[in-house]
């Protein structure tokens, strides 16, 4: 199966995100076919297919719907292809067939507090607003940070309905969820905790099949001894020019 990353130019740590994701990807999925990269491209990866694009919006959501359209352009890329991040690592074999949720929209807004102006949290109440409207009675939230088996199709349909703007400015959205949402329920597995590092010292506490981790995560010691043990091995995607920053 084709994977398909969407990478801005944001690194912090000299995009070994990507590099650890792509080691992970290796040990733990064994459907991988080929690796597409929309936007950026660190210098000394290989063997991977890339669609140049520069960041043209302040709003990321906004940058994301774009890029899959440019995906969906590139003819290379399969019917079924893994939508990744560089944030997203592999701890446990996952298979194309694994579509999560994290419960409904509705209790992630409000666990997002009186933080009402943030951008993120307009576009989940617009995203509960719309999806109502489409017939959905309670919309769940697909915003895992994990891996998403996209439909060529079906995302083209979603976009199409949602994300109608060409511009991509008017009311940019949670292409996850509108996604999960308009899938079939008997194509969701199920409910999954989200796991994200969110401090220098201490991974999540739940059992998890896919780790994530904000900027200041990464940055500790003590995580970064974490990847370097649980990834050791380079992936067929590393040359000698991507250097290790550990």
């Amino acid at each position: 199966m084709d994977i398909v990353y969407i990478l801005g130019p944001g690194s912090t740590w000299g995009d070994n995100e990507l590099l650890f994701s792509l080691r992970s990807l290796e040990m733990h999925f064994s459907e991988l076919g080929e690796v597409f990269l929309v936007g950026h491209r660190p210098a000394g990866i290989a063997g991977v297919q890339h669609i140049s694009t520069a960041e043209q919006f302040k709003n990321p959501l906004a940058n994301l719907t774009r890029k899959l359209h440019l995906a969906l352009k590139c003819e290379a890329i399969g019917e079924r292809f893994l939508l990744m991040n560089d944030d997203f690592w592999l701890t446990h074999k996952w298979g194309s067939d694994r579509v999560h949720h994290m419960g409904p929209l509705s209790d992630v807004i409000t666990a997002r507090g009186k933080n009402h102006d943030n951008f993120y949290y307009r576009a989940l109440v617009d995203c509960v607003d719309r999806l109502q409207v489409a017939g959905v009675a309670e919309p769940l939230s697909f915003e895992l940070h994990c891996p998403l088996t996209l439909e060529r199709t079906l995302t083209s349909q979603v976009l199409e309905e949602y994300f109608p703007d060409a511009e991509h400015t008017s009311r940019p959205g949670l292409f996850r969820s509108f996604y999960g949402n308009s899938l079939p329920p008997s194509s969701v597995t199920g409910y999954m905790a989200d796991a994200k590092m969110r401090s220098h010292w201490r991974l999540p506490t739940a059992q998890f099949d896919c780790l994530s981790a904000d900027d200041f995560s990464i940055h500790g010691q003590w995580a970064r001894m974490w990847f370097k043990k649980t990834y050791p091995a380079p992936s067929r995607f590393e040359t000698s020019e991507w250097r290790l920053l550990i």
